[in-house]
C-alpha cells in the first residue's frame, strides 16, 4: 500500500524515489539466478551500472525538468522502455 501511495504523491521528488526499489528487486532476482564466480561477476557489472546511471540519471533529468514542466515523467517514459529494450537486445544477440 505504501507503493501506491507513493504513485499518487503530489511531488517529483517522492515519484522520483520509487526508482530506487528496482535495484533492490534486481539485486534479490540476481542473488537467485547466479551462484559462485558468476554472481560476483554480475554484482560487480551491476554496480558499476548503478554507479553510472546514478552519475549520470540526474543530470539528464535535470535537464528534461529545465526543458518542460514535466520533465520526470518524460525521462522515465523514456527510460524505463531501455530497462526492457536493453535486455532483450543482449538475448537476442547471445
Amino acid at each position: 500500500m505504501q507503493i501506491l501511495s507513493l504513485l499518487r504523491a503530489a511531488n517529483n521528488e517522492q515519484r522520483g524515489g520509487l526508482f530506487i526499489v528496482f535495484y533492490a528487486v534486481m539485486m534479490g532476482i540476481i542473488g537467485r539466478e547466479f551462484r559462485g564466480g558468476d554472481l560476483v561477476s554480475v554484482y560487480s557489472v551491476m554496480s558499476i551500472a548503478s554507479g553510472v546511471g546514478a552519475f549520470i540519471g540526474p543530470g539528464a533529468t535535470g535537464v528534461a525538468m529545465d526543458i518542460t514542466k514535466r520533465g520526470l515523467p518524460y525521462f522515465a517514459a523514456f527510460a524505463c522502455p531501455l530497462f526492457v529494450m536493453l535486455p532483450t537486445l543482449r538475448t537476442k544477440g547471445a
